[in-house]
């Protein structure tokens, strides 16, 4: 919905007094946005290029999502209604206030300032990073959480707290005995393009999906769970081999991975059955 000014938006909200969504498209705001209705759950803001700060966000509010503000500095604290957080092409916002403890899905895409993720609750089951181009590492991630996806984070080292991260953390969290592994329950994992990354941790038995890609300094795969349907692994120059893999596996890609190729590996699984060096895989070859 577009809207010519602020006091435009204000007399659409005194006349809607019970809105319960919002989509904002190209609003050249000037300065704070109007007061929202306290009934709002769903707020969306898109290629707002003006300066803009959000107002006090309301108590009912579910979804957040804020993409393409350049002039936007800040995030106001956040509901603890709020489920949904979307951050993507706000590039002059440096840090995300608290997370409420009942968010489920976490999305931060193009920031260049952005250098952490807070704490986040055990509530969280989707995280997606999308050219974090200062995050170093996650923080302890909830053993409910189903679904991490990065891409093209560039500097990150770690998908999990660096020993520095763990050593802060403990501090203010007596309870942290040990360095956090992934999520007991996540189920598909898909890193692309964090090329600073050089293993990735022990995998859990409820993965079913996992897509590496673009991993130059990968150089070997932990033990894959039987949980595991797909795998999929492509440029990741480094990888001499693949570890056993489970009977449960059901699709395959093996894309420019150059020592697997030349390695003459050969994997049996079932009927399906992969010859390396071959030609790039697009589809599985049966007996």
């Amino acid at each position: 919905m577009q809207f010519k000014s602020e006091n435009d938006l204000a007399a659409f909200f005194w006349a809607n007094p019970d809105l319960k969504e919002l989509e904002l498209e190209e609003f050249s705001a000037t300065g704070n946005l109007p007061r929202l209705p306290q009934s709002l759950e769903r707020l969306s803001i898109y290629r707002c290029p003006g300066p803009m700060s959000l107002p006090v966000l309301p108590s009912s509010l579910k979804s957040l999502t804020v993409s393409q503000c350049p002039s936007l500095l800040y995030f106001p604290d956040l509901p603890n209604s709020l489920t949904n957080l979307y951050v993507d092409y706000c590039e002059k916002v440096d840090g995300l206030p608290k997370l409420p403890s009942s968010l489920k899905q976490l999305h931060l895409g193009n920031s260049s300032l952005i250098s952490h993720i807070p704490q986040v609750p055990d509530s969280l089951t989707h995280l997606t990073l999308n050219r974090c181009y200062r995050i170093l590492d996650l923080p302890p991630l909830p053993k409910t959480m189903l679904e991490i996806n990065l891409r093209d984070c560039l500097r990150m080292i770690s998908i999990l707290p660096s020993e520095s991260t763990v050593e802060y953390l403990r501090d203010m969290r007596p309870d942290l005995k040990q360095r956090p592994a992934l999520p007991d329950a996540l189920t598909k994992l898909a890193i692309i393009n964090v090329p600073k990354l050089e293993s990735i941790p022990e995998l859990p038995a409820t993965l079913t999906y996992m897509w590496l890609g673009h991993l130059p300094e990968l150089t070997a795969l932990p033990e894959l769970p039987q949980s595991l349907n797909y795998l999929a692994v492509d440029s990741c120059f480094a990888l001499a081999a693949l570890p056993p893999l489970p009977t449960s596996l059901t699709g395959i890609r093996i894309f420019q991975c150059p020592r697997i190729n030349d390695s003459g590996q050969v994997i049996k699984l079932g009927k399906l059955r992969l010859e390396l060096p071959r030609p790039p895989l697009k589809s599985a070859i049966y007996d």
